[in-house]
């Protein structure tokens, strides 16, 4: 006789089992969105997911450093290739709006993922997509991906973003290919203040940002610091800049 499983299941380094928890997760979110409520907070545990999906009007909680998002174990999205733990409803493209990523901490588990082709769609090796109009992350701890950390740049202009007191460490498993720590390339009205980017390839992208104030940061061993060109009406000092660049 043989055992068959509906999950998969896998061993991390330690010998303990971890179990997918993207379904459960992702109900959770659905059926708030289902019946209107905008909000889930996650309990203070490990979760391990695959990729999540962020609806508009909608905020994702943790309770602080002890909510612990991580990706699971060689999880690419099959259809796209996407690595992003995680990203917004793409089949609304058109109305992403007031998406909240708050209190909780994002591990990417590069040590066991794969980098995508990513050519042609820049952003299938960051660790969170989004776009739209006032997307906010609060008290954000992202750190070992594959790729990048935030990309917010499409063809829709994204309008409204602010990072705040966050930590963005230890992108890209190698320097040979430029990933940015943050991606905010062409937004307006963003604001990006006290947080912390720290160990990835190249610099934190806010160029052709139209009215923005990005102080006060740390920018620790990324690339450039910070590349700004392009940028109108916009305070970008003071900030720690720091590395062999």
């Amino acid at each position: 006789s043989r055992l068959s499983f509906t999950n998969s299941f896998y061993a991390n380094a330690t010998g303990t089992v971890v179990i997918d928890d993207t379904e459960l997760v992702q109900t959770k979110i659905d059926q708030a969105k289902a019946q209107n409520r905008n909000s889930l907070v996650l309990d203070n545990r490990v979760y391990y997911v695959k990729q999540l999906v962020v609806p508009s009007d909608f905020t994702l909680e943790g309770q602080g450093d002890q909510t612990r998002i991580i990706k699971m174990h060689w999880s690419t999205e099959v259809a796209s290739g996407s690595n992003a733990v995680i990203t917004v409803d793409t089949d609304t493209y058109d109305t992403q709006q007031n998406i909240s990523i708050k209190h909780l901490r994002i591990d990417g588990n590069a040590q066991n993922q794969y980098l995508s082709q990513d050519t042609t769609f820049e952003y299938l090796n960051y660790a969170v997509r989004v776009f739209g109009t006032d997307i906010l992350f609060d008290n954000v701890e992202l750190t070992n991906v594959i790729g990048g950390g935030i990309y917010a740049y499409d063809t829709q202009i994204t309008e409204g973003l602010t990072i705040l007191n966050s930590e963005i460490t230890n992108g890209s498993l190698t320097y040979v290919y430029e990933y940015s720590p943050i991606v905010a390339s062409e937004s307006r009205i963003t604001k990006i203040a006290h947080n912390t980017f720290q160990n990835f390839p190249t610099a934190a992208l806010v160029d052709a940002i139209q009215k923005g104030v990005i102080t006060p940061n740390v920018i620790d061993n990324c690339g450039a610091g910070l590349f700004a060109y392009g940028s109108s009406k916009i305070i970008l000092s003071p900030n720690v800049l720091l590395g062999p660049a």
